[in-house]
């Protein structure tokens, strides 16, 4: 499968903590530095993306938004862009301005009750993911009803959510989710995810399982099994862009 960025690319210290990198701009960005328009822009912002130069990205989709201000897939690109930097404040007021123009309103709450997450407002990410979910599949269904989930340990609340969890649910490429929520549901003892943990080589799939299980084990008043999983998921940076990754390094530095 090919990899959804270039093998040379921007890192957690440049994009979560805004120090400068100095990445050569990639064939395809350089082509593009010429390209005009709103379309150009958005072209250059998606490339940008692939070298996981995410702060430079907000700035070239701020300029297309500048050029054609009532497109929302400008503002709902450059939400994800802020989400991934670490900016859920900004990210929820790019996705307040999609969702009456959106048709994949599922998508922007979903995006929203991340934002939310991120920035602690778990309620508010609660009733994000709610509203996210029945327009999905099983496949999102199962990221939607994980942040609800984990957005209502936070809150000290019921996950209402969980009670749609299956195990025969068609979760396509989220079987990290999918792994976490069988935890939440009691499926699987805490001792049990911690051993399958440990044996994952996908840094993408550990920070969600990693991040998961830390809730879990939070929730469950197990504060030193939660901090020291946060800083393992933390410490295997490959996947640095995944949701589980930022809410663990959100976790940590606090």
């Amino acid at each position: 499968m090919e990899s959804i960025f270039e093998s040379v690319h921007s890192m957690p210290e440049n994009e979560l903590e805004g120090k400068p990198h100095d990445l050569p701009d990639s064939e395809q960005v350089r082509a593009l530095r010429r390209a005009e328009g709103y379309s150009g822009r958005m072209a250059l912002g998606q490339a940008l993306c692939r070298q996981l130069r995410y702060r430079d990205a907000i700035a070239v989709y701020t300029e297309a938004i500048a050029m054609n201000p009532e497109d929302p897939e400008a503002y709902r690109q450059r939400a994800a862009r802020h989400i991934a930097t670490m900016q859920p404040e900004r990210a929820i007021s790019d996705l307040k301005f999609c969702l009456p123009l959106s048709m994949e309103k599922s998508d922007i709450y979903y995006r929203m009750g991340i934002a939310r997450y991120l920035a602690g407002q778990y309620l508010e990410a609660m009733d994000a993911e709610q509203k996210a979910f029945p327009g999905f599949d099983d496949e999102m269904g199962v990221a939607a009803m994980f942040w609800h989930t984990a957005a209502a340990w936070k809150a000290g609340t019921e996950p209402t959510l969980l009670k749609h969890y299956r195990q025969d649910m068609e979760v396509g490429h989220h079987t990290a989710y999918h792994f976490s929520m069988g935890l939440a549901a009691g499926e699987t003892m805490l001792e049990q995810a911690l051993e399958r943990i440990s044996k994952e080589k996908s840094d993408l799939e550990y920070s969600i399982m990693g991040y998961g299980a830390a809730m879990f084990a939070e929730a469950a008043g197990k504060n030193d099994i939660a901090k020291s999983l946060l800083e393992a998921v933390v410490k295997r940076d490959g996947f640095w862009i995944s949701y589980g990754y930022l809410a663990a390094w959100n976790e940590v530095r606090k």
